[in-house]
C-alpha cells in the first residue's frame, strides 16, 4: 500500500507542483525545492476538510463529484486552494515601495561557477555487454 502511495505522490507532484522542473548546477537547491513541493504538498493534504468541490463543466455530472462526502483528491483541493488562501487571509504586510537598489559596486567582480567535465557512460555499458548503438 505504500508503494501505491509514494508512486501517486510523485506523479502528482511532477504534473501539478512542478517537481522535476526545477534547473539548477546546484544539489542544494535542487533539495530545498523537493522540500518546498512537499511542503505545498503537505498543505494541500492538510487542507483537504475545508475545500470545497469545485467541479469543472464537463465534471458536474460525475457521480464522484456529486458526493460531498467523498475525500477530495489533492487536485480538487489545489483547485479549490485559492478560495481556502482568500478565507484565512494573510498575516503579512503590504509591500512598501523601496528605492533603486544599488547593485555592484565598482571594480567587484563576480566567482566563475566551476565547471565539470561530462561523465561519459558508454564504457561501462560495453564492459557490461549492453548494445549502445
Amino acid at each position: 500500500m505504500q508503494r501505491f502511495d509514494i508512486e501517486h505522490f510523485f506523479r502528482f507532484g511532477k504534473n501539478k507542483l512542478l517537481m522535476n522542473k526545477i534547473q539548477t548546477p546546484d544539489v542544494v537547491h535542487e533539495e530545498s525545492w523537493w522540500q518546498l513541493v512537499m511542503i505545498a504538498y503537505t498543505q494541500l493534504y492538510l487542507a483537504r476538510e475545508i475545500a470545497e468541490s469545485i467541479a469543472n463543466p464537463w465534471e458536474k455530472y460525475l457521480p464522484a463529484i456529486q458526493q460531498a462526502s467523498r475525500e477530495k483528491s489533492p487536485t480538487q483541493v489545489q483547485r479549490a486552494f485559492q478560495r481556502i488562501i482568500r478565507g484565512i487571509g494573510t498575516p503579512a504586510k503590504p509591500p512598501k515601495p523601496r528605492n533603486k537598489s544599488l547593485g555592484r559596486k565598482q571594480g567587484e567582480t563576480r566567482l566563475k561557477r566551476l565547471h565539470h567535465s561530462i561523465v561519459f557512460k558508454r564504457k561501462i555499458a560495453l564492459e557490461k555487454g549492453y548494445n549502445t548503438s
